[in-house]
């Protein structure tokens, strides 16, 4: 496979298949892989395709913890609303790729690029979907280890999904607070406000979600919320939050 010429072809048709699936265009890059729109010729249904960066050769790094995922059954098991539906997985010329469900809408992070808004209330809403999310990945043993907006997916039903589901099982010493720390930091990027430097932080945070941000990324691991459960359980207790005052930073890990 021509990796190189197939992210080329960005926005064009892609006269290629892996598998049954045929791909139709590049939706988007990140970190971890590359994103395509394709069609499952088998069942007849779009798909997202993604095909992940470098080739995995035998003894490479991360090499037994990703082919460990990709042998696991759990993952044909695992549905969960928040999120994102795992269809398939497998190799292509020793890249690995994950086929999704397609979705309609946009990433939070192209909300926040476009200069959209989140209200208060439903930035509790889209942080406590995630964490219920995140949450059922903990169970089944997963650690997310990359939730930001642009990993957060917005369907146009209403529904939040959360993508790119790690590939780090927990077995491997990976903590799940770190998830709830990245938690806090999504829900303080969604609830601050732009306010005077104070203590050398430019940014305040709704006072109502103070608590539970400074919880969610207190220094020590121990000092945290435990599971991501915990977290959501006390945004659902959060009342009126459009009457949320703004506080710095500083003064929420001071409190």
């Amino acid at each position: 496979m021509n990796q190189d010429w197939l992210e080329s072809e960005q926005g064009e048709d892609i006269p290629y298949a892996i598998g049954r699936y045929r791909l139709v265009h590049k939706v988007g890059e990140g970190a971890t892989g590359v994103v395509y729109m394709a069609v499952d010729t088998g069942l007849g249904r779009e798909v997202a395709l993604k095909l992940l960066h470098g080739v995995i050769e035998p003894g490479d790094a991360g090499e037994t913890s990703v082919r460990e995922w990709f042998r696991r059954d759990e993952w044909r098991r695992f549905f969960h609303t928040n999120l994102v539906k795992v269809y398939d997985r497998g190799e292509e010329n020793g890249h690995p790729y994950v086929v999704m469900e397609w979705l309609e809408g946009e990433t939070l992070k192209t909300t926040l690029a476009r200069g959209g808004s989140v209200a208060p209330d439903e930035a509790r809403r889209i942080v406590a979907d995630v964490g219920k999310g995140v949450a059922s990945a903990h169970q089944n043993g997963l650690v997310h280890g990359d939730i930001k907006p642009g990993n957060v997916f917005l369907c146009r039903s209403g529904t939040v999904k959360l993508l790119d589901l790690g590939l780090a099982p927990l077995e491997q010493a990976v903590d799940p607070r770190w998830d709830v720390f990245s938690l806090g930091g999504l829900l303080y990027e969604l609830t601050a406000v732009r306010g005077r430097s104070n203590g050398g932080l430019p940014f305040q945070v709704a006072e109502l979600f103070a608590g539970i941000v400074g919880k969610a990324m207190a220094k020590r691991l121990e000092d945290r919320y435990q599971t991501a459960a915990d977290l959501v359980n006390d945004l659902e207790r959060v009342r009126h939050p459009r009457e949320a005052v703004p506080v710095t930073l500083e003064e929420v890990w001071q409190s």
